[in-house]
């Protein structure tokens, strides 16, 4: 297997780290480890030792993230001085559940007004959305005029996504399955490139796949934005930092808050820099399973939800999930970026509070955050302009004095003239009308 030697120092007197393996590890009630994630000093010790990792047991390098395999490897690297600081490698686990087959109407994309929004042309061109997650069925028919890239399988460093599970590939299906190809189901933005960033095969994965997986997408990628349909109930200060590398290159990170229908805290939801997102179901309901506490920021439609599966090529799978709730709000950053590049995380934080639907009690609470998402809306207070909706007959705008209204009507209409006209009840003065062929 090939080694990767990493040359560091040796301190003679250890200060800093004078407490037990065992004491550091927590109580008897957490979580049983069997590895542990563990993170070197930049500046190295004053005399010379070699350590050699396995590239199995390197997270990133540029960053100083390894894996102590076993306590005795951890005891060794304690003992040398090389550590700033190590915690357990936990389980992170996805956020939602495929299960049967079923071809429906996608009632979430007209609940948020997503159909409405593609009039404003924002389909996601040019930008770049990590799917951390487990994997994608690149050969589905829905994303046979779709973009994805390579991608990466961080468990084993080779470019197999193939998605064994089908959590990754649901995710992925409701942000860019594509739209008017006469199959499945639509995707909110479809011209999107999907990074496909492989952690997990079942519901869980160690810590430090997840944490390789966002350096990756960040370093190797450059992705505009990361969907994190998962969580962990630690707070671990390699995930957070992880977390926060990612946000200060301006990427935008969502994730699910979790589904215990408890007012417990998942992470990365629970992360200042991440957008954490509750789901709702057809009848605007908190789902039972939504987690409900301050780290939900927005939320979006999570129950029976259609999206792709994995067992063929034209399979289709209905899932309930905060995770399934999440890539409608990755799906509102990918139309940010797309409009404009240099928006950051706390820019499209406050396009989702000025355009979410309150509900619930006045104000913020912890059911349903700052409101439940309207993409016409948000797309509204994005570009500063309105949209015109089209029924098929009749097209509405609303239009403040001053403002104008863009319409692309290429796609309303084949072979045949187009014959329109102007009526309004509320405009004073003078009302105009520009035609471009």
């Amino acid at each position: 297997m090939k080694k990767t030697i990493v040359l560091f120092g040796m301190l003679v007197l250890l200060i800093a780290l004078v407490f037990p393996v065992s004491q550091a590890l927590g109580t008897s009630n957490a979580p049983e480890v069997e590895s542990y994630i563990v993170k070197l000093k930049d500046t190295a010790p004053d005399s010379v030792r070699l350590f050699s990792f396995d590239t199995s047991n390197i997270i990133s390098e540029d960053h100083n993230f390894y894996i102590a395999e076993s306590e005795e490897q951890l005891d060794e690297l304690i003992s040398s001085g090389l550590v700033e600081y190590y915690e357990p490698n936990y389980k992170a686990s996805l956020m939602g559940e495929v299960n049967d087959p079923y071809f429906s109407q996608q009632w979430n994309l007209m609940d948020i007004g997503a159909h409405e929004a593609w009039n404003y042309g924002a389909f996601g061109a040019g930008v770049r959305v990590a799917i951390i997650d487990s994997g994608i069925n690149a050969g589905h028919e829905d994303f046979a005029e779709s973009t994805i890239a390579q991608g990466a399988n961080v468990l084993d460093d080779t470019n197999d996504v193939a998605d064994l599970n089908g959590h990754g590939t649901f995710v992925s299906g409701v942000i860019a399955a594509q739209r008017n190809n006469g199959k499945g189901i639509a995707g909110i933005t479809d011209m999107v490139e999907l990074i496909p960033i492989k952690c997990f095969v079942g519901k869980d994965t160690e810590i430090k796949y997840v944490i390789k997986g966002i350096f990756t997408a960040v370093d190797d990628f450059d992705c505009d934005v990361i969907n994190l349909s998962l969580g962990i109930r630690e707070d671990l200060s390699s995930f957070r930092e992880a977390v926060e590398y990612a946000n200060s290159k301006g990427v935008i990170i969502v994730s699910s808050v979790g589904n215990g229908g408890e007012d417990k805290k998942f992470y990365p939801a629970a992360y200042d820099a991440v957008i954490g997102v509750g789901a709702v179901d057809k009848n605007g309901d908190i789902c039972s399973f939504s987690q409900f506490n301050d780290t939900v920021f927005v939320t979006a439609p999570g129950a029976s939800m259609y999206s792709l599966g994995i067992s063929r090529s034209d399979s289709y799978m209905t899932g309930s999930g905060t995770s399934f709730a999440t890539p409608h709000v990755a799906a509102m950053a990918i139309m940010a970026k797309g409009y404009d590049k240099s928006l950051n995380s706390d820019s499209f934080k406050q396009l989702l509070i000025d355009s979410a639907e309150d509900r619930g009690i006045p104000g913020y609470d912890v059911f349903y955050g700052n409101g439940y998402i309207d993409v016409n809306r948000f797309m509204e207070c994005l570009t500063g302009r309105p949209v015109l909706t089209f029924d098929g007959r009749n097209a509405t705008a609303n239009v403040s004095a001053g403002s104008s209204v863009t319409v692309d009507m290429s796609t309303w209409f084949t072979g045949q003239d187009l014959i329109y006209s102007l009526y309004t009840n509320t405009a004073k003065g003078e009302v105009q009308i520009s035609v471009q062929n």
